[in-house]
């Protein structure tokens, strides 16, 4: 099993055994592309891609290199080349962090419990935020639109787990999901709203109400914006009363 992990770490395993300790990240940078493309790409685009400062030439001999030190390395069943393109193989062998949460976010409310907890999981932080990509621009600007993407997918995500949680009463199990959610969304009423129903349906009242003027507080401050949520705002007062 070869598994890929970039969300807020960065990590390529083989049988749970790291292959990119000592590596150039160009080892792991090129299986994550691979990855996300999920079709094979030319070798000229992965040359450029990798190799940006120097001749097509040398760039497409340095893929070359890579590619024989890899399947060396034990990559050889995963990786598919051919004179003009790379791709990845036995894809069904691969766990790919991305790919996990990606599934689960497409149809989020159809999922299990257990599904979305798993999903959850993966998310650790921002793709690929590990990785300094300063010296390959192109992958610099795909990787920060994957992010964006990869980010709403892990909000859907997490928004449903909590709200599932809320609904079946184990508050308490979903509740570090509830506050990873208002990390990610600290200015969103909806994800206000489910906190503070986990907070209060763990007992923790006096937490709620202190989360939910900390909320209103930095919504004005921040950005100049008042609380709008009618649930929220019932929800809050339904929490107050003696």
């Amino acid at each position: 099993m070869l598994t890929i992990v970039t969300l807020g770490q960065f990590d390529v395993r083989l049988e749970d055994v790291s292959v990119l300790a000592g590596k150039d990240a160009k080892w792991g940078l090129l299986l994550v592309y691979l990855a996300e493309a999920g079709t094979p790409q030319s070798r000229g685009k992965l040359a450029r891609f990798l190799w940006p400062l120097v001749e097509i030439e040398t760039a497409r001999t340095n893929l070359r290199t890579l590619l024989m030190r890899m399947r060396r390395e034990g990559l050889a069943p995963f990786l598919q080349a051919d004179r003009s393109s790379v791709a990845l193989a036995n894809r069904d062998e691969i766990e790919y962090d991305c790919a996990v949460l990606r599934a689960c976010a497409k149809d989020a409310s159809a999922a299990t419990l257990d599904a979305l907890t798993d999903a959850a999981n993966c998310y650790h932080g921002d793709f690929l935020e590990t990785v300094v990509l300063d010296e390959y621009p192109a992958l610099d600007e795909w990787a920060g639109a994957v992010r964006v993407e990869l980010e709403i997918a892990a909000v859907r995500v997490l928004a449903t787990l909590v709200a599932r949680g809320v609904e079946t009463g184990a508050a308490a199990a979903v509740r570090p999901y509830a506050a990873h959610l208002t990390d990610l969304t600290p200015y969103d009423d909806d994800a206000a709203e489910l906190y503070v129903r986990v907070l209060a349906g763990t007992g923790e009242v006096a937490a709620a109400l202190l989360y939910f003027q900390e909320y209103h507080h930095r919504l004005a401050d921040e950005m100049a914006l008042e609380v709008t949520s009618p649930s929220l705002l019932r929800l809050v007062e339904q929490i107050n009363r003696p």
